[in-house]
């Protein structure tokens, strides 16, 4: 769970539990190497600025 709260930031970052969870059923059981999660809120990171969609 560590992975989850402290790199993607789940319970206040960009990223959402939920929107992960959609991002992978809509796989569709397929495997991918680009695993597309909508961004919950627009965040800068660093240099670099998640934005939502």
């Amino acid at each position: 769970m560590r992975f989850f709260t402290d790199i993607m930031g789940v319970f206040d970052g960009a990223f959402t539990i939920s929107n992960l969870a959609k991002a992978i059923i809509k796989l569709n059981g397929k495997g991918t190497d680009n695993l597309q999660v909508p961004a919950e809120k627009t965040m800068q990171i660093g240099d670099m600025t998640i934005k939502k969609r």
